[in-house]
C-alpha cells in the first residue's frame, strides 16, 4: 500500500540478506509501477523484502521489512526404491513431484576388487543419464554389463535427483536419494 498522490511512483523490491539475523547486504529484485509484484522459482527457505518508492531518480524511505517462508514439493529428494529383476536389471521406482522435468541419475559400480573396498564402489566406474518425468509413479529398468564373480556379486548404487528449469533458463535440482544393491 503506497499512496503517491497520483504523481507515478515506481517501487523497488529489495531482497534483505541476513546471517544469523543480522543483514549483511541486500539486492534489488525488481522495479514496478504496480503495487504487486511476483518473484518465481524460489528455492526453499526463508526470505526477508522490503520496498522502496521512488520518483525521478529519488529514493524514499523503504517499508516495513516482510519475512516470507518458501515451501516447495519438488525440492525434496524423491522417495526410491530399486530391486533386482532378472539377469542383470535393476527396477528403479521413484515418485515424481510437480514442475520437476527430467531426474538425472547415476550409477556407480563396485565389486571385492574395487579400490574403495570399505564401501565396495570404484567411483571412476560410473554410468550417468537423464529420463525424462512423465508420469507421478516413475519406473526405469536398469540394465549393466558389468561381470562379476557369483561368489562376491556386484554393488550397484544409485543416486537420482531431479531437475527444474527456472524461468530466468538456470536449472534448480532437487535434493539427491541414495539406494545401494548387492547382487550375487
Amino acid at each position: 500500500d503506497h499512496d503517491d498522490n497520483e504523481i507515478g511512483c515506481e517501487y523497488s523490491v529489495l531482497k534483505i540478506n541476513k546471517t544469523f539475523g543480522i543483514k549483511t547486504s541486500e539486492e534489488i529484485w525488481g522495479t514496478t509501477a504496480d503495487r504487486e509484484f511476483v518473484k518465481k522459482d524460489l528455492l526453499n527457505g526463508g526470505y526477508s523484502f522490503a520496498i522502496v518508492t521512488q520518483y525521478q531518480n529519488e529514493k524514499g524511505n523503504a517499508s516495513n521489512e516482510v519475512y516470507v517462508e518458501v515451501k516447495n514439493n519438488w525440492v525434496a529428494a524423491p522417495a526410491f526404491s530399486c530391486k533386482q529383476i532378472g539377469t542383470n536389471q535393476v527396477q528403479l521406482s521413484w515418485a515424481s513431484s510437480p514442475n520437476i522435468e527430467t531426474y538425472h541419475i547415476v550409477v556407480y559400480t563396485g565389486n571385492e576388487d574395487s579400490l574403495l573396498r570399505f564401501v565396495d564402489l570404484d567411483y571412476s566406474k560410473y554410468t550417468e543419464f537423464n529420463v525424462p518425468a512423465e508420469t507421478e509413479n516413475m519406473e526405469y529398468l536398469y540394465s549393466y554389463d558389468e561381470e562379476y564373480d557369483i561368489d562376491t556379486g556386484i554393488k550397484l548404487k544409485f543416486e537420482i535427483y531431479g531437475v527444474h528449469h527456472a524461468e530466468d533458463g538456470s536449472e534448480q535440482k532437487s535434493a539427491t536419494s541414495t539406494q545401494s544393491i548387492r547382487i550375487k
